[in-house]
């Protein structure tokens, strides 16, 4: 499952064939994995603030691209540690808006959301602490890293450097790049898993969130 297929269509695959994860939940499949994703980039965050040893997410300023399922999860647990601000963009109108109304009570003016046009990528040079990328990829470009602001780049869109060589630009501007398999490792836990059935606060999937478990997302980085 990824942009613009969910676990409804991926239903409609699996009566043709069996090799298909993430379908409904109540048919037995592990559903959409948004919300394991964005804790694991939760804790992918804070596993760069620690390397950096600039303390943890709490009175963070934080930028997000993209109000999709990851969007919404990750704001919604930066609220919940404490970020000082969170700016959220999406060319969506509708994910915008719903994003706004599930956590606007819980953001107490820390929030603020914004309908860009396709192609905007104003929010790459917002002055912020952390940028997290979570919509599309190959949005770090020579053209856009100058721009980069935050201490930290951690997102979860595929393929967000344009090229490797980009890397070595992050490196040249002081940017703690955390690459994005880091933290969508939980998509393949969340499917791998899908076999054994599914049960409240599964302890095989959160584990992966433990920081005292060795192999765990906060200790990957």
């Amino acid at each position: 499952m990824d942009t613009g297929v969910n676990t409804f269509d991926l239903f409609n695959i699996h009566t043709h064939s069996r090799w298909v994860v993430s379908g409904p939940e109540d048919i037995g499949g592990s559903g959409n994995a948004a919300a394991i994703l964005g804790k694991g980039l939760l804790c992918a965050m804070e596993a760069a603030l620690d390397y950096l040893g600039a303390g943890d997410l709490s009175g963070m300023r934080v930028a997000v691209q993209g109000a999709g399922g990851i969007g919404l999860a990750v704001t919604s647990g930066l609220l919940d540690r404490g970020a000082a601000h969170v700016y959220v963009t999406d060319t969506s109108k509708k994910s915008i808006g719903d994003l706004h109304d599930a956590l606007a009570s819980k953001a107490r003016g820390r929030l603020k959301v914004e309908k860009v046009n396709i192609g905007d990528n104003t929010i790459i040079g917002y002055d912020c602490d952390i940028f997290a990328p979570c919509a599309v990829g190959h949005v770090l470009t020579p053209e856009t890293i100058v721009d980069i602001k935050a201490k930290v780049v951690c997102g979860s869109a595929n393929a967000l450097l344009a090229s490797e060589g980009d890397a070595g630009l992050l490196v040249d501007r002081d940017v703690t790049y955390v690459p994005e398999f880091i933290p969508n490792r939980m998509a393949f836990v969340n499917a791998a898993n899908e076999h054994y059935g599914r049960m409240y606060r599964d302890p095989a999937i959160e584990r992966h969130f433990d920081k005292k478990w060795e192999h765990s997302t906060f200790h990957s980085p």
